[in-house]
C-alpha cells in the first residue's frame, strides 16, 4: 500500500503524497514527472492553540552492534563508515535520501529539499518514531481494528494513550 500511494500519486491521480525524506518516494524519484520548483513541503497542522507548526521527521537508519557478534570492533568500524560524510552523500546523491548531516550540499535539489535540511535540527520526531515497540504493536492492530468497525476511535485512542503512559 505505502508504494501503492506513489504510483498514484506519480499518475497524477492525487495532489498530495506523504513522502520526501526516505530512500522512496522521494524528490529524486519524483524528479522523473515534477520540476524540484513544483515539489513543495508542508508543516504538520497545529491542533493545539499556540503550538509552533514543525515538520515531524522519521526515518534514518538504524545500526548496532549485537552483543554476540564475533568481533564488535570491526562491526563498530562498519557503522562508522556507512555513517560518514562521504557515505551519507551518496545516499543523498545516489538514494535521493534526505542524511541528518547538514553539511552536504543539497542546492540541486531544489526548494523542498533545501527546506526539509534547513529544519533538521528543529524538527521533532513523527509519531510513530517517539513511541515504544509495544505501543507501534498495539496502533497496527488497531489501526485494522478501526479499519473493520471493531473498535471506535475513542477506545482506540484510549488504549494507545494507556499503552503510551505505561511505556
Amino acid at each position: 500500500m505505502f508504494n501503492d500511494a506513489f504510483a498514484v500519486f506519480q499518475s497524477g491521480k492525487a495532489s498530495h503524497v506523504i513522502g520526501l525524506m526516505s530512500d522512496v518516494g522521494h524528490w529524486k524519484d519524483f524528479a522523473e514527472f515534477l520540476d524540484a520548483a513544483d515539489i513543495g513541503v508542508m508543516k504538520a497542522p497545529v491542533v493545539t492553540a499556540g503550538a509552533t507548526p514543525s515538520l515531524p521527521y522519521d526515518g534514518g537508519i538504524g545500526y548496532a552492534v549485537t552483543k554476540w557478534t564475533k568481533d564488535p570492533k570491526v562491526a563498530a568500524d562498519l557503522v562508522r563508515s556507512l555513517t560518514s560524510s562521504d557515505a551519507l552523500k551518496a545516499f543523498y546523491a545516489d538514494a535521493g535520501a534526505i542524511a541528518s548531516d547538514t553539511t552536504i550540499d543539497v542546492s540541486s535539489a531544489g526548494p523542498a529539499v533545501a527546506t526539509i535540511v534547513s529544519e533538521i535540527k528543529e524538527g521533532k520526531p513523527a509519531l510513530h518514531v517517539a513511541l515504544s515497540s509495544k505501543t507501534l504493536d498495539l496502533m497496527g492492530r488497531l489501526s485494522q481494528q478501526l479499519l473493520s468497525g471493531s473498535v471506535t476511535v475513542d477506545k482506540a485512542v484510549d488504549q494507545l494513550a494507556k499503552s503510551d503512559q505505561a511505556g
